[in-house]
């Protein structure tokens, strides 16, 4: 089942996003937000498992389809994006997903549109323990993300290169395939990162930001049932550290109705090395 293009402009900026099927009467739609430098693609293969369920899901700003935004770009901004989304969509009752920096977006989401969502999945949300915030920033500069390849002869080229390696070495084959496949942009003879790795780097940078801490207070407003995702162990002390959760361990207790589960077996990268797990919290979430 191929998704619905659409395009739609929020923060004046021109956003991509995906729906598949039609608003069922009665059944909540399910509305996924991606993590930093990926797209909305990445969900295809969860959205595969949830036959007859209407989903929608959007691309960043300054990732796959959507427009690039100034670098300066807060993290407020980008929760004020991922609640445009279901209030163009006029959307009110969804079940919200959130990966990584997606699960902050859509916490965000939830506190400025509550009636909008009607219970949260956060799977390792980049919502660090309210301590771990500072004054100063990571230099973006010297971000390892800047080091990456952003320039393939084919799709088939990148996911050679990152197929079994690194991060990506027990992610789901076609969730590589449809990484690759949406996260490029064709230029000349070549494909380039649809997301500059100089825009990723930012958004690192910027994660712990003192002014960015608010994060928890919008924790505290939304009123709906939350069920929090943790990966790995430990906490991840600096932006560069993926072998570690970004997630405050005691996340969960700060909401008004939220539970805890914690999966060490996988990284902070889950939803593409265990779709069927992460579908499976969907679907128990809609029969719930």
């Amino acid at each position: 089942m191929s998704p619905q293009h659409l395009s739609f402009t929020v923060n004046d900026l021109q956003l991509a996003a995906y729906e598949w099927g039609n608003p069922v009467a009665d059944q909540p739609s399910v509305v996924f937000y991606h993590a930093t430098g990926f797209h909305g693609r990445c969900w295809d293969e969860i959205i595969r498992q949830l036959a007859g369920v209407h989903c929608v899901v959007m691309d960043t700003p300054g990732h796959g389809r959507s427009e690039l935004p100034n670098f300066d770009r807060t993290w407020q901004q980008y929760g004020s994006d991922a609640a445009g989304l279901v209030t163009t969509m006029n959307l009110t009752g969804a079940v919200g997903v959130g990966h990584s920096m997606g699960g902050n977006m859509v916490v965000r989401a939830a506190a400025q549109n509550p009636a909008a969502f009607s219970h949260l999945l956060l799977i390792d949300p980049v919502i660090f323990p309210r301590e771990q915030f500072t004054h100063t920033s990571s230099n973006a500069d010297d971000h390892f993300v800047l080091n990456r390849r952003r320039e393939f002869a084919s799709v088939e080229d990148m996911m050679n290169r990152f197929r079994g390696r690194g991060p990506f070495k027990n992610w789901h084959e076609q969730i590589l395939q449809d990484y690759c496949q949406f996260g490029v942009r064709k230029v000349n003879q070549h494909y380039e990162l649809a997301c500059p790795p100089e825009l990723e780097a930012h958004i690192y940078s910027g994660a712990r930001m003192v002014q960015f801490a608010d994060i928890h207070d919008a924790v505290a407003t939304v009123p709906c049932p939350v069920t929090v995702i943790r990966c790995s162990d430990g906490v991840a002390k600096t932006a560069n550290d993926l072998d570690k959760s970004p997630t405050a361990p005691d996340l969960a207790s700060t909401f008004t109705s939220g539970t805890d589960h914690h999966h060490p077996e996988h990284s902070h990268f889950m939803p593409m090395e265990a779709p069927d797990t992460i579908a499976t919290y969907i679907k128990g979430i809609l029969q719930s």
